[in-house]
């Protein structure tokens, strides 16, 4: 019936594909995620010495990493989720529309040697310390309640002297009290939805 109509295409199998004597990749290698290199990136953003932040230039720059501040996105919402999955969204959101944010204000101020890419990657792993100071919170809140907010305050400063110094390393290299205050802003939201959205 299907032939008749001119539908008889539905109904074929396709062959198998032929790969040629050519082995399958495996699946980290197909999506092009690089674990060790986010590990070494996430390690560097731990301790921000003066070569390891070159380091981290060098190598934002020359492999723009979208996987593993997705991760750290992603872990960080898990921690504040607790129980609030519409919190997820916002973090994700956050992440990509204040790195959008981010790389106009560094265009505007003359900052041309970044791409989206790389604002992104700095915007993502800069979301470290803020997992740490949650995990800390969560740890610490039920001993002492009044440490809560140092913490916080710890953590978006931290985030935010790590990420403005990656994004003003060439021509913004003066200009960095002007991109720091929008880059604590990101974090400060971000760290602002432990509490809740």
């Amino acid at each position: 019936m299907l032939h008749d109509r001119g539908l008889g295409w539905m109904l074929e199998l396709e062959d198998e594909d032929d790969d040629d004597g050519e082995e399958q990749k495996p699946l980290l290698e197909e999506l092009e995620i690089d674990v060790e290199s986010i590990v070494a990136k996430v390690r560097c953003m731990l301790l921000p010495t003066a070569t390891n932040r070159e380091w981290l230039q060098e190598s934002l720059i020359r492999d723009q990493d979208f996987w593993g501040p997705l991760c750290l996105a992603t872990v960080y919402s898990l921690l504040i989720v607790w129980g609030q999955f519409r919190v997820i969204p916002w973090i994700l959101m956050l992440w990509v529309v204040g790195s959008g944010l981010l790389f106009v204000l560094a265009r505007s101020f003359g900052g041309n040697s970044h791409g989206l890419a790389y604002i992104c990657a700095v915007v993502g792993y800069g979301i470290l310390p803020l997992i740490l100071a949650t995990v800390t919170n969560l740890l610490c809140s039920a001993i002492i309640p009044q440490i809560t907010i140092p913490i916080k305050v710890t953590g978006v400063l931290w985030s935010t002297g790590v990420a403005t110094v990656l994004i003003c390393h060439s021509e913004l290299a003066e200009k960095k009290a002007m991109v720091g205050y929008p880059t604590a802003l990101v974090y400060y939201f971000l760290a602002s939805l432990q509490s809740g959205v």
